[in-house]
């Protein structure tokens, strides 16, 4: 049952990549409305890159019209059918029935899904083609009650369900449009007709349509008509008034040229452009939203769009197809910045945000999300850590480790590597530091932190460290094992060393070292141990495995404010309170929401609050909000759909099962059985 698993997580990515925030550069600029979108790209729909036209059917599904056959999308998977003739698909409609309708270049039909779940192509050209001109293409595809209306630029063609009729025009048919129910034609130099069976009625012939491309007509909540051309902007039609709508727009309009409009499920109203993406207004005219390149979008050139029950989008580029939606998940936010890299490390100093990154450290301030991140000279390189110890910024850095002071950063330390930095338990004046190489104390000089010594006789690569109230040093190795180092009481030099590894925890990699209410704790992805001091021992912690769940095999662990603790796992991302009352889930992140802006194996957490953190991404954050309801609700009644059901044995030749069956015997010689499932919701996280 392979494409059931992790259909939730597969879910929450798919509508949770981007969370953008941008202020409009058009000719009106206002604040925008936060937004999520998500990319689908020609390597993950398998076909080319052009997309005319975008729909969807009863039960959810989307359809594309690409340059090379029909893309289905069911909310898990994407699905290629070839054209049938080889040549472009320009449109794409569903019927009540849920029959597919597309139409190219001489060639129209219908898909039709068979009882193996399926779809299955019926060419209509038997019927037509003996009406088709000689370089006949069809654009667009209308369906209004029990007709199919196939437009090309010198004919509409009318399908009932049994023959067809042709309207031809004596110029070219610049496009068509359903109006409450009536098709509606825009020609040529001639304004725009109504269709009464094979008449063309004028309907309006004003200059301002006449001598214009009309690109979509579309009927607004007060009944009014709206209009968009292609060089003189967008009308409103109303008691037979035609009168200019927005008009302060008309340049921008003029300049990016209209393309396509709809209306959305909330009633706003959705242009799509030719040059520069998509503006949303509401219907009184009030600019809403700009997308673009600029902030998301694939491609600039809008060639269809549709909007879904759920207030989505959807966008057929001339790149990509591209979703959007306006439902934001208020328990978390993705910032990205393309300029600063990965980020490893962060944290907050005198109102200011600073980011550790593969590139340097870069700072803005905290409150002030317009102000643009700047670097801090000579910290050109990898940032591995971000501190503050006694109101003093500490960098640990692959040059050594840095004090800021006044955005300026001094060298502490020469030696490599500043990984990780702990305060000594026992000594509130000194720090402890683990590096590529040496493990390094600090201590105060002067009031400031300044590099003291290094431990002798203890060279490795440590990625972690912890202190526990024993005076013990307990030291990660990056790829192997973990070391308990014993020090003399001026903590200068090393009486015994203890290494811990397959004998202890089963295996010698990935095994780190943190604390859990000054408990020393270790994660080994599998399940967490403890040091037991009574006996000396490192043993299986159980209470907390039996307790957290599947964070049990989380490979970091990072404390919070009032006893909470982050857990990051292959799974996800858990926040619990722990403490001597017990242990409570806060919040779970699924990973999917993350996985490609992770950084593998250096996830890292800085803590806002008890409930808030700032999880580092590779060229940005998230903030995630744990006190903050999710958006899962919305999905909770809702079912998968089996999609097709395929059995095969050693041979590899596939079955496909009826769907419309409950109860199936299977050969013996046939007990491969997949399941393949549809989630059709695209609005919830």
């Amino acid at each position: 049952m392979e494409k059931s698993d992790s259909l939730f997580l597969h879910y929450c990515s798919l509508i949770c990549i981007f969370c953008l925030f941008f202020t409009s550069n058009s000719a009106v600029s206002q604040q925008q409305l936060p937004f999520f979108i998500q990319n689908f790209e020609k390597q993950e729909y398998n076909a080319e890159n052009q997309n005319w036209s975008v729909t969807q059917d009863n039960r959810g599904f989307i359809y594309v019209a690409n340059n090379s056959g029909l893309l289905e999308f069911d909310g898990v998977e994407w699905s290629f059918y070839p054209s049938p003739n080889g040549t472009v698909i320009r449109s794409v409609a569903v019927d009540h029935q849920d029959r597919i309708y597309t139409s190219g270049y001489r060639e129209i039909g219908y898909w039709q899904r068979e009882e193996q779940g399926k779809l299955v192509y019926h060419s209509l050209n038997q019927k037509a083609e003996a009406l088709f001109s000689q370089n006949e293409e069809f654009w667009t595809t209308v369906i209004v009650d029990s007709k199919v209306y196939f437009h090309s630029f010198s004919s509409v063609f009318i399908y009932d369900g049994d023959e067809f009729r042709v309207i031809r025009a004596n110029a070219p048919i610049n496009s068509i449009s359903d109006i409450g129910g009536r098709i509606c034609l825009n020609i040529s130099g001639q304004g725009l007709f109504f269709v009464e069976d094979t008449l063309l009625l004028p309907f309006l012939v004003q200059p301002e349509l006449k001598n214009d491309l009309v690109h979509f007509c579309t009927t607004l909540e007060d009944s009014s008509l709206l209009i968009g051309t292609a060089s003189n902007g967008l009308f409103r039609y109303k008691d037979d008034m035609l009168t200019p709508f927005i008009e302060e727009w008309n340049s921008y309009f003029s300049e990016n040229k209209i393309n396509r409009g709809a209306i959305s499920g909330n009633g706003n109203i959705v242009i799509g452009t030719l040059l520069d993406g998509m503006i949303i207004f509401d219907q009184q005219g009030n600019f809403l939203q700009h997308i673009s390149k600029v902030n998301g979008l694939q491609n600039n050139t809008v060639l269809g769009i549709h909007c879904d029950g759920e207030n989505n989008i959807w966008l057929s580029l001339d790149r990509g197809v591209d979703f959007i939606s306006f439902h934001v998940d208020p328990s978390y936010t993705i910032y990205e910045y393309g300029d600063i890299g990965a980020v490893y490390s962060a944290v907050l100093y005198k109102g200011e945000l600073y980011l550790g990154t593969n590139q340097g450290l870069f700072y803005r301030h905290w409150k002030d999300n317009d102000d643009n991140f700047r670097f801090i000279a000579g910290t050109q390189g990898q940032v591995w850590s971000c501190d503050v110890f006694d109101d003093q910024l500490i960098v640990g850095h692959n040059l050594g480790t840095f004090r800021i002071e006044n955005h300026i950063a001094k060298r502490i330390s020469p030696i490599s590597g500043g990984f990780s930095l702990t305060k000594d338990p026992l000594k509130s004046e000194r720090l402890v530091q683990s590096t590529y190489s040496n493990i390094v104390f600090y201590e105060k000089q002067n009031q400031n932190w300044q590099y003291k010594y290094q431990l002798p006789d203890f060279l490795d690569l440590i990625r972690y460290i912890e202190l526990d109230y024993f005076d013990n040093i307990w030291a990660s190795h990056m790829h192997q094992g973990i070391y308990r180092l014993k020090l003399n009481d001026l903590h200068e030099v090393i009486t015994d060393t203890r290494y811990y590894g397959d004998a202890v925890f089963g295996k010698d990699y990935d095994i780190q070292v943190f604390k859990i209410e000054n408990r020393i704790i270790f994660t080994t992805g599998r399940q967490i141990y403890t040091y037991n001091d009574l006996n000396d021992s490192i043993i299986p912690y159980s209470y907390l495995n039996n307790e957290l769940g599947i964070f049990a095999e989380a490979h970091r662990v990072i404390p919070g404010d009032d006893h909470h603790y982050w857990f990051i796992g292959k799974q996800g991302i858990g926040l619990f309170r722990i403490s001597d009352t017990g242990i409570s889930k806060i919040k779970e992140y699924p990973i999917g929401l993350f996985k490609d802006h992770l950084i593998a194996g250096y996830e890292y957490i800085f803590p806002l609050s008890s409930k808030e953190g700032l999880l580092c991404l590779d060229n940005g954050y998230a903030l995630l909000r744990a006190d903050q309801p999710d958006l899962s609700f919305g999905i909770e009644d809702k079912r998968l759909m089996v999609k097709n059901i395929e059995i095969k044995g050693r041979s590899g030749v596939v079955k496909n099962l009826p769907l419309e069956q409950s109860i199936f015997r299977i050969p013996y010689n046939r007990n491969s059985l997949t399941l393949s499932y549809a989630f059709p919701i695209f609005s919830h996280g």
